[in-house]
């Protein structure tokens, strides 16, 4: 129970993540705060990681987790090394939307390959909306499939998408 009134200088966290990599057998718990200090806390206390991260996730691979890391000003870090310096909008796990509309899939390794141009926006890892309102599918090895021509207002993804457009009306999209 707190009692007090907190710090001026306390700020939320945005977000928090536990790790456990069992290739090296640590576990680490991650925390990026509302205003972009991000932080990771192993048994060896508190490390400060940086400031001006706009989120952060992993991607398993290999027995280990591998640490994608976007920053306010666009930077993209995969394990601490700067694949794109400016420029990225979004990321969900490998999948990664730059400013300009151009979607990449980014491998653990850093190396990345170019998947379409024109994208507005991932919905999810697995379907993106294109700048001319087009609902498409995607995936690194099988390129792309249009499903036409969509005013997204919300999608839910599972083993059968659905999509609820402006107008309230509801299509199913079987994966």
């Amino acid at each position: 129970i707190i009692s007090y009134a907190p710090d001026e200088n306390a700020c939320k966290v945005k977000k928090s993540e536990n790790i456990h990599n069992y290739g090296n057998g640590t576990i680490q718990k991650n925390i990026l705060f509302e205003d972009g200090r991000y932080y990771e806390y192993t048994s060896d206390g508190f490390t400060f990681r940086g400031e001006g991260v706009k989120d952060f996730y992993f991607v398993y691979s290999d027995d280990n987790y591998i640490e994608y890391t976007l920053y306010e000003n666009g930077r993209l870090d995969v394990d601490k090394k700067t694949v794109f310096e400016e420029g990225v909008a979004s990321t969900e796990d490998n999948f990664v939307l730059k400013e300009d509309g151009s979607l990449f899939y980014v491998y653990t390794d850093g190396r990345f390959k170019k998947i379409s141009d024109g994208i507005s926006e991932i919905l999810n890892l697995k379907y993106a909306l294109t700048q001319n309102g087009h609902l498409i599918s995607f995936s690194e090895k099988d390129g792309m499939k249009d499903y036409g021509s969509f005013d997204v207002k919300k999608f839910f993804y599972g083993y059968v998408s659905y999509v609820l457009d402006e107008n309230g009306e509801l299509s199913a999209i079987k994966s």
